[in-house]
């Protein structure tokens, strides 16, 4: 995903899973 973003020229800031329940944040567990 990271490096779709950088082809078109868009800076990745985070991605986010989002539940009924829960979330997680890629930025945060340091996938990003």
């Amino acid at each position: 995903m990271k490096e779709a973003a950088n082809v078109l020229g868009i800076e990745l800031l985070d991605h986010f899973i989002v539940s009924d329940t829960k979330w997680l944040s890629f930025k945060e567990i340091g996938l990003l």
